[in-house]
């Protein structure tokens, strides 16, 4: 084949330039013509291919290399790291951690999440991971899956999700001084930097006295004032969320405003800061809880002030009551508590959770059209609700012109055993106080019923 193609060419010269002449057809010269280009081109590829290549490793090993760089990193911190984690995105109330990592995949914590676990050690294990990207990993239960436990009781959170924190993270970043990570399911964001030498031999004076605004409780009235010079704002805390809630009056309307907060050293940070009256608070400082006067001193914005027991709302709203009561009412139905009254910060504080079979207690308004039943003990048994016992008040109640309710007592609905007289009696007794209470709207069918009296008694309602 070849002798044939090279007998049909031949050479001409022309002023010394050489051109290839052949007998083949213009379409065959463009065929051969395109197969010379291709073949250059994949040439050209091929080498490219062989002679760029950007690293020498596998990703595989690559990814272990860099796992066991940043596991070093942990490791080697001389006093162990000190870690915020901000659950839900970062949209929920910071906790603090102290991590000290092992080379042999332990860590031990202690945390701010409660004043036990600022002094004692949990060790668990931990495990660094390639999950498409690095990731630290924390697989046995320990103080930080407190705030995912699907409990609510145990942190406060939603029933089955917990406060939405991770204890798996995506590694974002990893320097000597700092570390931030996001939770690979409800993206918690955390900061890690090292600890000081004080920090890993006493974690819990990081804080000074900050956490002495856990105090609070021993403000037993439902309602707390903060005063700050000239400006008041009723307080309410959210301890297990960690977010604080301030209402104020402006223009005679009640302004609320939330944020979530953290405990940092010496001071409660606010996450999103509050400017008022030209005041802005980024959290509060020089925090001391007065246990001789029961108020807790802070300075906010250079500000001194308290937060101090208060016995009425900064504004009575005058209506709650009346719209309280017509809205069971109007839908022949009825407000449920799951725990009853709460007395000097103390929930169920007459035991009725004690009671066996005990499910909520009830306010349905004319009851049967004749009374008021102003709280019956509703149980459950053989999967049917009963309604063995309860207290009648008169119906209406009474609505004052200063935003009370009072209800009148009228007698017993049912028969008590008498080994829940005490239960029912004091019951009965609170229910009846003849102050009445104040009504506070917390939410779209919730609402708080406070003693008008000295408000350190107070029942949740949810309709």
């Amino acid at each position: 084949m070849h002798e044939k193609i090279m007998s049909k060419r031949y050479y001409h010269m022309n002023t010394n330039k050489y051109h290839l002449r052949s007998e083949y057809s213009p379409c065959m010269q463009a065929v051969f013509s395109l197969a010379i280009i291709l073949l250059t081109i994949l040439s050209f590829i091929s080498c490219k291919k062989e002679d760029s290549h950007p690293f020498d490793t596998s990703p595989t090993d690559r990814m272990t290399e860099l796992l066991d760089q940043y596991q070093n990193t942990f490791v080697n911190a001389p006093n162990g790291w000190r870690a915020t984690i901000f659950p839900d995105s970062g949209k929920g109330g910071g906790f603090t951690f102290y991590f000290r990592f092992t080379n042999d995949n332990r860590v031990s914590m202690l945390s701010d999440i409660a004043s036990s676990t600022l002094t004692q050690f949990f060790e668990s294990s931990y495990r660094m991971k390639g999950l498409q990207q690095p990731a630290l990993i924390f697989d046995t239960y320990s103080y930080l899956h407190i705030l995912s436990d699907p409990n609510n009781e145990i942190n406060g959170g939603i029933r089955g999700r917990g406060l939405l924190s991770d204890f798996e993270f995506a590694v974002d970043t990893v320097t000597a001084d700092s570390v931030k990570l996001t939770g690979r399911f409800n993206g918690s964001k955390a900061f890690m930097v090292p600890a000081s030498q004080a920090e890993a031999q006493n974690f819990a004076s990081y804080f000074g006295t900050a956490t002495d605004l856990e105090f609070i409780g021993n403000l037993t009235t439902y309602f707390k004032r903060l005063v700050l010079g000239s400006n008041q704002f009723e307080i309410s805390i959210n301890q297990s969320i960690r977010t604080i809630t301030l209402s104020w009056l402006e223009n005679n309307v009640v302004q609320t405003f939330t944020t979530a907060y953290y405990y940092s050293a010496n001071a409660v940070v606010f996450v999103t800061p509050l400017f008022v009256n030209g005041v802005n608070i980024t959290g509060f400082t020089n925090v001391h809880y007065n246990a001789a006067e029961n108020v807790i001193d802070v300075t906010a914005a250079g500000t001194n002030g308290q937060i101090q027991t208060a016995t009425s709302p900064l504004v009575v709203d005058v209506n709650a009551p009346r719209t309280w009561y017509q809205a069971a009412l109007q839908q022949d139905t009825y407000w449920y508590s799951p725990t009853g009254f709460t007395v000097e910060g103390q929930p169920d504080a007459f035991g009725i959770t004690t009671i066996p079979n005990f499910f909520y207690l009830i306010f349905w308004p004319q009851f049967g059209g004749n009374y008021d039943l102003a709280a019956g003990f509703v149980t459950l048994e053989n999967g049917s609700l009963k309604l063995p016992f309860g207290l009648a008040t008169r119906s209406l109640p009474t609505f004052t012109s200063d935003g009370r309710v009072i209800f009148p007592a009228l007698g017993i609905v049912g028969t008590v055993p008498v080994q829940y007289e005490s239960i029912f009696n004091n019951t009965a007794a609170q229910m009846v106080d003849s102050r009445g209470y104040y009504l506070i709207q917390t939410g779209p069918t919730s609402y708080d019923m406070v003693s008008a009296r000295d408000a350190k008694a107070w029942i949740s309602w949810r309709f």
